[in-house]
């Protein structure tokens, strides 16, 4: 640890990262294939660059809330993430910052789409292949788009058909709207 900086230099599969570091340097769990899991305590406001990088069987990072800062491939190659909770307070989340984390499936964020639009994002980022969950908290609920979640009835030419179809919301995601839609049978 740098004391002057309060910043962790290098750690391991074992380091209890101290509640006064508020930075964790480049590199400083980079290939520490046995690390699993990590929590990183509320003090940390930035990752620098490559701090977790090939920690292949990382599966839990607990981010701080008062997170920033998110470094150029912090995360990448990171095969063991499933999903990550992004805190609101992040501003920027550097280059390729979770590249190559193949099995990364599931973003939860604690804002709403639009404070995640806002985010600084670097170049490359590998995140197109997941399912982004956004906080509602807040949030003035925007209509966006509707789909039809599923139909029933309509076994004979007879009988309506319905279908539920479902709004959500533009900024967050959630659901605003449910409603059941009859389709009239087509006649003879």
């Amino acid at each position: 640890i740098d004391t002057a900086k309060n910043m962790l230099v290098s750690g391991c599969h074992t380091t209890q990262i101290p509640d006064d570091v508020v930075e964790i340097g480049c590199v400083a769990f980079a290939s520490t294939e046995k690390l699993e899991e990590i929590t990183i305590p509320d003090s940390v406001k930035k990752i620098e660059w490559n701090a977790f990088k090939y920690c292949k069987n990382l599966q839990h990072v607990r981010f701080p809330k008062h997170l920033e800062y998110i470094g150029e491939g912090a995360f990448g190659y990171c095969n063991g993430l499933k999903e990550i909770t992004i805190p609101v307070s992040v501003t920027v989340i550097g280059d390729n910052a979770f590249h190559e984390c193949y099995n990364l499936t599931d973003v939860y964020y604690g804002g709403n789409r639009s404070q995640w639009n806002a985010i600084e994002m670097g170049a490359g980022e590998a995140l197109s292949g997941v399912k982004f969950h956004f906080s509602a908290v807040g949030c003035e609920h925007i209509p966006g788009k509707s789909e039809v979640v599923d139909e029933w009835g309509g076994n004979s030419c007879l009988d309506t058909k319905y279908q539920r179809v479902v709004t959500y919301c533009a900024d967050c995601g959630s659901t605003i709207e449910e409603k059941h839609v009859p389709i009239p049978p087509k006649g003879h």
